[in-house]
């Protein structure tokens, strides 16, 4: 039962967020930060757990509120001259809040039985360093730019690298050969698998 609230919940998350995050970032954007992070989050789950099958959407769930912090973080930096952008710096520290409090309520779920923690980091990780990356043009100042436009790269790079490396030399454990067999051992006997 708990299972299906999760995937429920992370369903529900992931359709409002997603698409709030879609329309403020624009599609492009928003699919790089979504698949940069799940991309993350599933080697990353790999990593820490690689005796377990698991699925990361909500890894890549929170890859976005990482990349929605890289841009707030970005965008704190942008000087308030009118009336309007000052309007939209009040409008950011309220998003920061929001992403703040989702990312310790998706956090706190990563304690719970059968959720996976490592995908939730993973996903964070690459999410910010991938936002850093896609938004720090909208840094006024120049070396500030330059500086974080580096982090994001850097930190993208490091991620990716040392968890593909990683991973691509990690020896298939015997008990995971057999999906099936895993399944059945694992979660019930009289799981029928329909693998060809």
């Amino acid at each position: 039962m708990l299972v299906f609230f999760h995937l429920f919940l992370n369903l529900t998350i992931q359709l409002e967020t997603a698409s709030f995050f879609e329309r403020e970032w624009g599609s492009w954007r928003w699919l790089l930060v979504y698949v940069a992070s799940s991309y993350g989050s599933s080697v990353t789950s790999i990593l820490m757990s690689p005796r377990t099958i698991s699925v990361t959407s909500s890894g890549a769930l929170m890859g976005l509120f990482g990349g929605k912090l890289a841009e707030l973080f970005c965008r704190c930096f942008e000087v308030a001259k009118n009336k309007q952008q000052k309007i939209g710096k009040q409008v950011r520290v309220g998003q920061l809040n929001g992403v703040l409090c989702s990312i310790t309520f998706i956090g706190l779920f990563g304690f719970i039985p059968f959720i996976d923690w490592s995908a939730h980091v993973g996903g964070f990780a690459t999410g910010f360093f991938f936002g850093l990356l896609l938004f720090s043009s909208f840094i006024d100042k120049l070396g500030v730019r330059v500086v974080s436009y580096c982090i994001g790269f850097c930190g993208t790079l490091a991620l990716f690298y040392t968890l593909t490396v990683y991973v691509m030399k990690t020896e298939v454990p015997e008990e995971l050969i057999d999906v099936c067999e895993y399944y059945q051992r694992r979660y019930w006997e009289d799981f029928s698998c329909t693998c060809a």
